[in-house]
């Protein structure tokens, strides 16, 4: 009797209508991160199945001892800006995919790539970034 009722049926599935519709109006905004105020409470974990990501690092607020960045995801671009007074100790997984290093170093298909900056002891302003991508390129730039 209760499968019959037209009421049971849309209480069932208008959750998962609308579940299905905010999901799809996030995928399609396409994503940009801004670490701003929030980041320096604690490190920072992204995971993503895929989509490409622009990480600006301008507004941080970078703690003494240092930040950490995760990014874990499928597929997609990932671009992270830089800014000059940061040293930055970088570990990049990418199974398929490009990775360029402040226009001068380009490996494709690293399995493991580790970048660290030349001013990573003298600088006030450090950050550990853990990239981990089965396929996409990832760019690091200075901003």
């Amino acid at each position: 009797m209760l499968l019959t009722a037209g009421w049971f049926w849309l209480a069932l599935l208008f959750p998962l209508f609308v579940g299905i519709s905010l999901w799809k109006k996030q995928s399609e905004t396409g994503s940009s991160f801004d670490y701003g105020q929030n980041y320096a409470e604690s490190s920072e974990k992204l995971t993503r199945s895929n989509g490409n990501d622009v990480i600006d690092l301008y507004d941080v607020n970078f703690r003494p001892e240092g930040n950490s960045l995760s990014i874990k995801k499928s597929a997609g671009n990932t671009k992270i800006i830089v800014p000059e007074d940061v040293a930055i100790a970088l570990e990049i997984t990418v199974h398929n995919g490009i990775v360029k290093i402040f226009d001068k170093e380009t490996e494709i298909n690293p399995k493991n790539f580790r970048y660290f900056s030349e001013m990573k002891e003298e600088s006030q302003k450090r950050i550990r970034i853990n990239i981990q991508v089965d396929t996409g390129n990832i760019e690091v730039v200075k901003g």
